[in-house]
């Protein structure tokens, strides 16, 4: 079992998990993280069934209006993180 969960989560990470991520290179105009939006991270380095969660604080935007990084609430504090790591999970409540 513990194969097949190894498995599983491989197939999660390399397939599913990226096509959240629809900012293929910013050809297409996509929704911008917005403040207190939920986010999950994702690392290679991260374990299986870990679903690290966060709360975007501040989106940086550079000149064009591109979003680039993100600083975002964790449970160990505030950091910033590359938005390519960062998959929009849920809306924020306003």
């Amino acid at each position: 079992t513990s194969y097949l969960a190894g498995l599983l989560w491989s197939h999660w990470t390399k397939q599913y998990l990226p096509t959240l991520q629809t900012r293929q290179k910013w050809i297409r105009t996509e929704r911008n993280f917005r403040q207190r939006d939920v986010a999950l991270m994702t690392s290679e380095l991260l374990s299986r069934n870990t679903w690290p969660l966060f709360a975007v604080v501040i989106c940086d935007a550079v000149k064009d209006g591109l979003e680039l990084t993100a600083v975002v609430r964790t449970n160990f504090g505030v950091v910033k993180r590359d938005i390519r790591r960062l998959c929009f999970f849920k809306e924020g409540v306003t």
